[in-house]
């Protein structure tokens, strides 16, 4: 690997974590003992984090840039 892919790896994936916990974060932050919301479906009950589409775009973006830095190491 290039010395400039190493630092861009180094730069997103800064970005991910940044991203991932400032998220995590504000969800616990908006958690309290008030209910907004109504009753939730069973299938987002049993699985919250599969059905938040923020947490299936970081997996996504985690899986291509795994796959993209292993197609240009190899």
């Amino acid at each position: 690997m290039g010395g400039w892919l190493i630092v861009l790896l180094v730069i997103v994936l800064a970005i991910l974590a940044f991203s991932y916990f400032s998220t995590r974060s504000v969800m616990k932050d908006k958690t309290g003992n008030q209910e907004f919301d109504s009753e939730l479906p069973d299938g987002v009950e049993r699985r919250p984090y599969l059905a938040n589409p923020v947490f299936l775009a970081y997996l996504i973006f985690f899986l291509a840039l795994v796959l993209l830095t292993w197609f240009f190491a190899f």
